[in-house]
């Protein structure tokens, strides 16, 4: 998936869902700033541009992926798991179970990272190790690959309009 533009199917899907989508593009973008910061920190060391893309990737992360993410367990799976339309229900289970524990996992490798990530906002040099970097910015892409190619590609046809109109408000209310 290339982060920079949306796939066509992306585009097609209803307003309700473009978000996640939104967010997706945003967490590869992120996750492409975090591996271009290790490159910068092997080739210049240590700065305050270092810092300050330390900030960037640390406040997408730290505050907006937990909000998004939020959203896709307290509305997507949810809508997803009620549906009755899916041809089998198993395996929509297991996708939506696969997701919520890639989330979890996600949630790990932060916490290997975000403390690096702190100090280096802070002003102090941190080595960020590349093994974790890599290991975070993968597991993203193919979180971000599942969810596109299955869940979100999945929703038009399982959940009703109304269950996304209330999925879409109730995003709404809680991002305001």
């Amino acid at each position: 998936m290339n982060p920079a533009s949306p796939s066509p199917a992306a585009a097609a899907l209803p307003a309700p869902l473009r978000p996640f989508t939104q967010f997706h593009r945003q967490a590869l973008r992120h996750g492409a700033a975090l591996r271009r910061l290790v490159a910068y920190l092997d080739e210049s060391g240590f700065d305050r541009q270092a810092q300050v893309l330390s900030h960037v990737v640390l406040t997408f992360f730290d505050v907006q992926a937990p909000l998004y993410l939020s959203d896709e367990e307290q509305e997507l799976f949810p809508a997803l798991a009620d549906s009755r339309s899916g041809s089998d229900p198993a395996a929509l289970r297991a996708m939506v179970t696969g997701a919520a524990a890639d989330h979890q996992a996600l949630a790990s490798l932060w916490k290997r990272l975000r403390t690096r990530l702190e100090t280096m906002e802070a002003g102090h040099s941190a080595e960020l190790p590349v093994q974790d970097v890599e290991s975070f910015v993968r597991l993203w892409s193919e979180h971000v690959g599942r969810e596109q190619g299955e869940l979100l590609a999945m929703a038009p046809r399982l959940v009703t309009t109304p269950r996304m109109e209330r999925m879409a408000r109730s995003m709404r209310e809680r991002w305001q």
